[in-house]
C-alpha cells in the first residue's frame, strides 16, 4: 500500500462524491475510506442520497425558472457592507425568522451551513417582483459570504439552475410555490454542495433525508 499524500480532509470526500479529484488524489482517499470504515459509511450514505435527488430533480428541468437577478444583485450589494450586511443579526435569529416568515407567508427555517465553515450572519427583508423577499447571509472565517434569497409566488418545480454574473454565481430553484437561490462569489461545486444542503434542510422532503453531519475534518 503506497503511503498516503498531504492528509484527506472534508472537501476531498465530497469532491470524490462529485468526480472532480484528480486521480492521483482520488487514491489516497480510497485508500483513506478503505481505513476509516465509518467514514466510508457516511459517506456511501451521502452519495446516494445526492444521487436520489439529482435523479428526482432531473424529471423537473424543464420548468419555469425562479427569477435571480434579484437575488445576484441583492448579494452584490450587501455582501460588501461592513458595518450594516445585515438588518437584523445572528443574536436575534428567533425574532428574525418570526418577523421573515410572517411577511413571506411561509415558516422560514434558516439552514445550518456549518459543515462548510459557514455561520450565520443574519438577514434582511428585501423587494421582489411580486412581493416581499428575504436574504440569510452566512460568512466564513476567511471573510467570505455567501446569501440564501428566498421569496413567495414561484410557480411549480425546478432542478438546481445555475447562472453566473459579473463574477458572482448562483444555483436556484423552486419548491412547492417557493423560490431559493444560493448566491457568493465562489466555486460552482461548492455552491452545488450549499444548494443541496439547503434543499435538504427547507424542503419537507428533503428535510426526510438530511445530509449526515460532518463530524469535523479527517485528519
Amino acid at each position: 500500500m503506497r503511503p498516503l499524500g498531504r492528509p484527506v480532509q472534508e472537501d476531498d470526500l465530497h469532491a470524490r462524491i462529485d468526480g472532480q479529484l484528480p486521480r492521483e488524489r482520488t487514491e489516497d482517499v480510497d485508500a483513506y475510506l478503505a481505513a476509516h470504515p465509518e467514514e466510508e459509511a457516511r459517506f456511501s450514505q451521502y452519495a446516494q442520497q445526492r444521487q436520489a435527488l439529482r435523479t428526482a430533480f432531473a424529471a423537473q428541468a424543464s420548468g419555469p425558472i425562479p427569477n435571480t437577478a434579484d437575488a445576484i444583485a441583492a448579494h452584490r450589494t450587501f455582501s460588501v457592507e461592513v458595518r450594516h450586511p445585515v438588518e437584523v443579526d445572528a443574536g436575534q435569529e428567533a425574532h428574525l425568522v418570526q418577523w421573515l416568515s410572517k411577511r413571506l407567508g411561509r415558516q422560514l427555517v434558516v439552514p445550518d451551513l456549518a459543515a462548510d465553515g459557514f455561520r450565520l450572519m443574519g438577514g434582511r427583508l428585501l423587494p421582489a417582483e411580486d412581493g416581499p423577499a428575504a436574504q440569510f447571509m452566512y460568512e466564513k472565517g476567511n471573510g467570505e459570504r455567501l446569501t440564501l434569497y428566498l421569496r413567495a409566488g414561484v410557480g411549480g418545480e425546478t432542478a438546481f439552475r445555475y447562472h453566473e454574473e459579473g463574477g458572482i454565481g448562483a444555483f436556484y430553484w423552486s419548491d412547492e410555490g417557493f423560490g431559493y437561490a444560493i448566491a457568493a462569489k465562489a466555486d460552482r461545486n461548492l455552491l452545488l454542495r450549499i444548494a443541496e444542503i439547503v434543499y435538504r434542510q427547507t424542503s419537507p422532503e428533503g428535510a426526510r433525508a438530511k445530509i449526515p453531519p460532518a463530524r469535523g475534518k479527517p485528519s
